[in-house]
């Protein structure tokens, strides 16, 4: 199965958006399950406040861990996880997107 489908069934178990999308990324990231279920929980219902939806949070996150903003002076990773990120919910939120 891939990312979605991985998704798609820890959702179906009951897991917030969140917690399906990350822990489904950890083929990527390195996460394991119960450590992504346990980072992710606090992001759901859009970070339980009815703001970003969890699915983008967690991809965030996923995002955040294969590409590693950890050290302050690395100017470069910090401009390289933003730009994917912006890229990210941007394609995400056009309208353009939507429609495919």
């Amino acid at each position: 199965m891939g990312i979605g489908q991985d998704a798609l069934m820890l959702h179906m178990d009951g897991y917030n958006c969140a917690q399906a999308v990350l822990a489904s990324a950890g083929k990527l990231t390195g996460l394991d399950e119960a450590e992504a279920l346990a980072m992710a929980a606090g992001f759901g219902g859009g970070l339980r406040c009815g703001e970003v939806c969890g699915a983008v949070s967690g991809a965030v996150m996923a995002l955040g861990k294969c590409f590693p903003y950890n050290d302050s002076s690395d100017i470069e990773a910090k401009a390289k996880i933003a730009e994917l990120a912006r890229n990210f919910c941007c394609l995400l939120y056009t309208s353009d997107a939507a429609d495919e």
